[in-house]
């Protein structure tokens, strides 16, 4: 964490100046992120990985920037919760399903691209 770059969204976090990773971290509003994720993208600095959730990812799939997209589906009783994609149709292409070593874990690996649809 203290040695790669990383890109917060968000339109509340502060990154701690005496945080072992402020020096490698940089917060954006979530309205700026999409632009962000483009010039990032554009540029040749390798993969882009994204955790979070589907209030981060569904803006970025509606915009494809998403080229692939990892969820891990764990049993649980939650409630109500939350749609992983509350946009339109993102035309996912199920690319693998795998259960992870050692857990309850399942990943589900998803082709993002524009023309996975």
């Amino acid at each position: 964490m203290t040695s790669r770059d990383a890109l917060v969204v968000s339109d509340a976090t502060v990154v701690d100046t005496g945080a072992p990773w402020a020096a490698t971290t940089r917060v954006v509003p979530r309205d700026d992120a999409p632009a962000e994720i483009t010039r990032l993208k554009a540029g040749d600095g390798g993969d882009l990985l994204v955790v979070g959730s589907a209030t981060t990812w569904n803006p970025l799939l509606a915009q494809d920037l998403v080229d692939e997209l990892v969820v891990l589906v764990g049993a649980g009783l939650a409630g109500d919760g939350a749609r992983l994609d509350a946009g339109p149709p993102a035309g996912l292409r199920l690319l693998d399903a795998q259960v992870l070593p050692g857990s309850q874990l399942v990943r589900l690996r998803y082709d993002a691209t524009p023309t996975a649809g």
